[in-house]
């Protein structure tokens, strides 16, 4: 019992699905060429150095709650700060986000700002309005709140006339008066709505509105309302995500159908106030239907060149706005791919999944544009593609299907791009020197086992450049649960 008592239970890393994404743009001062990766997993916000592939920090920002989604509000003129809006069931948390450092050593910490109170429905999305002033938040029964955040104070919530449960919501719009919302229903619909002020002109009033809440001045949800503009059908199963592209002209609905599509909603007319509004009905078009996920589709970005999806089948896929898919990524296994986020700027694409792992992915940017010369220079590469076919050497001779004896790979890691070592089932560890397609030299390094597989392998290169470092160091793992280290020496890696 003595021996017993001292062991206690501690808690270790939460290793369950990445549940939310978000890119920190860093201050001018810092040169980076990539933006900071804020991503949510548990009750946890993470924080990534995407250059130097680092965890710079991670912040607790609920307590017994998943985080949900995440809303940044860069720094600004009139709003310096850096904020961002951590969500999860009913609760909405704003952190400060304090970015520091130089060149290499960046250095990313977070601090609680302030709770939202409350809410007595899920928040669904949320999105920083009026240069960051105030803060939307779509919740579940089709309703959004709008929290004033300099002054800490809700300034009012509205309904839509739509009253009906959600699996999903997307906000747009720089501020009130040009916030649109696209819900997605339990009914397999998706209902686009946006606010209206009850006042003649909505810009003079809502600024009235920001001058006079710090004087505690009530405010009451019937100085602005909700007006329905389109309810979008055709969808065979549950909305589960919805994305609006960078200027709102587009939106992507992502279903339990296995499908995706694109709606165009940049169809406006002239008040007779001068203001731009939404045309309702009809005039919200369905212009693509995508095809191709084996499963669920979890999520989407969309643009004026690009669509991409990500979803149950661990597939993200990219495709042009002819609806014709130019690339898939498939590296996350389980139950899919739960995130994914697209950075046009730096061509970072970013999946997350339901086996607690983040990918990073450079997309090459002539595949997002849809030109002539685009598609030249896909076609350049194609002709430039060098395919290496490549067989074991005991197997080299053997024709028709492998059998249960047969030799086969179990695992590989490339050593630099002309060279790669591989591990057999039968505990063989080769290298592998790829000159050109026609001539693939191997060399048989060592045999770890005769009775059973390697069945992982990790790698450390030697570094060229440092002679003080003397041959590669590979780790091996068999079948049996034992490690074996081993150091390659004397191979000619530039012959």
């Amino acid at each position: 019992m003595a021996e017993a008592a001292r062991w206690q239970a501690k808690a270790g890393p939460y290793l369950g699905e990445i549940s939310a994404l978000a890119f920190l743009r860093l201050p001018n001062r810092l040169s980076s060429s990539f933006p900071i990766l804020l991503s949510g997993t548990g009750s946890q916000v993470l924080a990534y150095d995407l250059e130097y592939r680092r965890l710079l920090c991670s912040f607790h920002a609920f307590r017994g709650v998943r985080v949900h989604g995440l809303a940044l509000r860069g720094g600004s003129v009139s709003y310096p700060e850096e904020l961002v809006a951590v969500y999860g069931e009913r609760r909405v948390k704003l952190l400060r986000v304090m970015v520091g450092g130089d060149g290499r050593a960046v250095s990313v910490g977070m601090e609680v700002l302030c709770w939202l109170p409350r809410f007595d429905h899920w928040v669904l999305d949320a999105m920083f309005v009026e240069g960051g002033r105030c803060l939307v938040v779509g919740l579940s029964d089709n309703s959004v709140a709008v929290w004033d955040v300099v002054c800490s104070k809700l300034l009012f919530r509205v309904n839509s006339p739509e009253r009906c449960l959600l699996y999903s919501m997307r906000l747009w719009g720089e501020d009130v008066k040009t916030l649109c919302v696209a819900s997605g229903t339990i009914f397999n619909e998706i209902l686009v709505w946006k606010l209206v002020s009850q006042t003649h002109h909505p810009e003079e009033h809502f600024s009235s509105l920001n001058q006079s809440c710090c004087n505690n001045t009530l405010l009451s949800e019937q100085q602005y309302m909700a007006t329905h503009l389109s309810t979008l059908t055709g969808h065979n199963g549950s909305i589960f995500r919805i994305a609006w592209s960078f200027d709102g002209s587009k939106l992507l609905s992502a279903s339990d159908d296995r499908s995706a599509r694109i709606w165009l909603v940049n169809n406006t007319k002239k008040q007779d106030d001068g203001i731009e509004s939404m045309l309702p009905g009809d005039r919200v078009l369905n212009i693509l239907e995508l095809f191709g996920h084996d499963a669920r589709i979890w999520d989407g970005y969309v643009s004026d060149s690009v669509v991409i999806t990500a979803g149950e089948d661990c597939t993200c896929r990219v495709w042009d706005m002819d609806g014709n898919q130019i690339m898939m990524v498939k590296e996350h296994s389980g139950r899919g791919i739960w995130r994914c986020l697209y950075d046009p700027k730096t061509s970072l694409l970013i999946t997350a999944g339901f086996d607690s792992a983040i990918q990073v992915h450079l997309i090459p940017a002539l595949l997002c544009k849809n030109s002539p010369q685009s598609e030249g220079m896909l076609n350049d590469l194609d002709h430039k593609t060098e395919i290496f076919s490549i067989g074991i050497p005991s197997a080299s001779e053997k024709i028709g299907l492998t059998d249960s004896k047969s030799e086969y790979v179990r695992c590989l890691r490339f050593r630099q791009e002309d060279s790669l070592y591989v591990a057999t089932n039968n505990g063989y560890l080769y290298h592998v020197k790829l000159s050109n397609p026609g001539d693939v030299r191997w060399t048989q390094l060592v045999r770890i086992s005769d009775e059973v597989p390697i069945i992982c392998m990790d790698l450390i290169p030697m570094n060229l450049t440092d002679s003080s470092v003397d041959g590669d160091k590979i780790a091996l793992g068999d079948g049996k649960g034992n490690a074996t280290v081993l150091r390659v020496v004397d191979l000619c890696f530039h012959c």
